[in-house]
């Protein structure tokens, strides 16, 4: 493409793509990210789920698209997507995409949907770290955290393994102040019992 006069046109761009073999473009894609984003080790991967808004076509019957993703947060890389046919398909599509990349010392975040023990094991098994998201979807493991913390609470945070991080931002004229609490989950069977 002759660059003499600029950018070249959106139909010119379309019909590029449009004769790309897009099972090679893919590869090609997906070797690039993977030389560019190097070695994950101490880089947050946040994994997320969307459904593209105007995807649908009701005239062929045809749901929205919902997609999976990778996302390198400090590199500002998507790493990999994946496509599924619907947002409760999201479950099982992330060990699969998690098997995609290495992700050996990295830090996993997921949101509650994905706090599932396959996925935990996934990334476990891939030597990385995670940051699962428990709400209410997870009973038993919810019920077990908050009584640590009622615990943690009673002895004035001096918990061996425990640390504390505060953050204050400033944003819109107003000042947030966060604190977290961080502690390794334990490696024994009582945490996968409740869970």
């Amino acid at each position: 493409i002759a660059l003499e006069h600029g950018i070249p046109s959106h139909d010119t761009f379309g019909r590029v793509f449009a004769v790309l073999d897009t099972g090679e473009f893919l590869t090609a894609m997906h070797a690039w990210v993977d030389s560019f984003s190097g070695s994950l080790r101490g880089r947050g991967i946040a994994i997320d789920g969307k459904t593209l808004r105007g995807s649908f076509d009701r005239a062929a019957g045809k749901s929205a698209l919902h997609t999976i993703t990778a996302f390198a947060c400090d590199l500002r890389i998507c790493l990999r997507q994946m496509s599924v046919d619907e947002k409760s398909n999201e479950i099982p599509a992330v060990p699969a995409l998690l098997k995609l990349l290495e992700l050996s010392g990295a830090t996993v975040t997921l949101d509650a949907m994905h706090c599932q023990v396959e996925t935990a094991r996934a990334i476990v098994a891939a030597e990385a770290d995670y940051i699962l998201i428990v709400k209410g979807n997870q009973d038993g493991l919810y019920e077990y955290l908050h009584e640590r913390f009622l615990e943690y609470g009673e002895r004035d945070y001096q918990v061996p393994g425990l640390r504390r991080h505060v953050t204050v931002e400033r944003s819109h004229g107003r000042q947030e102040r966060r604190e977290y609490y961080f502690i390794a989950a334990p490696r024994d069977s009582a945490i996968l019992k409740r869970w």
